[in-house]
Formats: structure tokens, C-alpha cells, sequence
């Protein structure tokens, strides 16, 4: 999954600029908060536009963040850098979130008769992404 990708390389990246490990842990839990905070948000954007239209824009969004995400490197003050990757990592988490829950929506929608396995293989899948 793209917003999960940087978990695995980003605590070893930052001890090697000597940033603390609990600062490393900040940046990595923006993604599950907002997570957590844009659901309740999506659903409601998903009342007023097309399911279709907000997943794909979702999807383009965490996937640009991401892109610029790998360009981080190139800062060299750790305090930008800090900043930059927290902002990202935030944009990240609203992304993933509207993405997981248009995801269901767009399920529902195509699939009303076989709801349950559709979620299902959707969730299945969504946890093989993130594993």
C-alpha cells in the first residue's frame, strides 16, 4: 500500500540523519490518525459526490504524496525535512482513508448482490497491501 510503504525504510533512514526515533514514530503515526479522522469525512463526501470520482482522485492524491515523498532525501536541514515528511505523511493518512472507504462504497455500488464476498475479497485484499 502506498501510504503504508515508508514504515518499513523510514526509522532506519532517520537514525542514519541522527533524528530521534520518537520524532521517526510521530511521523509515522500521522498516517493512522488521520486515517482514524477523515473516515467520518469521507463517508459524508461520498453522500455529496460520485464514489467513483472521490477514489480515483483519493488514489491520485496518495499516489503524487508518495511520489514527492521519495524526494524527502533530498532535504538537507533535518528541521525541513521534519516538517515536509510530517505534512506528507498527514496528506497520506486523509488519502488512505477516503481511499478505504470509497473503496467499500464503489463495492456496494457494483456489487449489491454479492455484498459479503465482495467486502470481503476488498478487505482481504486491503490487508494483503498492508502486510
Amino acid at each position: 500500500s502506498l501510504f503504508t510503504l515508508p514504515s518499513s525504510f523510514l526509522p532506519l533512514y532517520n537514525l542514519d540523519r541522527d533524528i530521534n526515533l520518537t520524532i521517526t514514530g510521530t511521523i509515522l503515526a500521522a498516517v493512522p490518525l488521520c486515517y482514524v479522522i477523515v473516515c467520518p469525512v469521507a463517508a459524508w463526501l461520498l453522500n455529496k459526490y460520485s464514489s467513483r470520482k472521490i477514489l480515483l482522485a483519493s488514489l491520485g492524491l496518495i499516489s503524487c504524496v508518495t511520489v514527492v515523498f521519495s524526494l524527502m532525501g533530498y532535504i538537507s536541514n533535518n528541521l525541513w525535512y521534519i516538517i515536509a515528511t510530517t505534512i506528507l505523511r498527514i496528506v497520506q493518512g486523509i488519502g488512505g482513508g477516503i481511499v478505504d472507504v470509497a473503496a467499500f462504497a464503489v463495492t456496494g455500488v457494483m456489487f449489491p448482490e454479492n455484498l459479503a464476498l465482495t467486502t470481503a475479497i476488498v478487505e482481504s485484499s486491503l490487508n494483503v497491501a498492508i502486510a
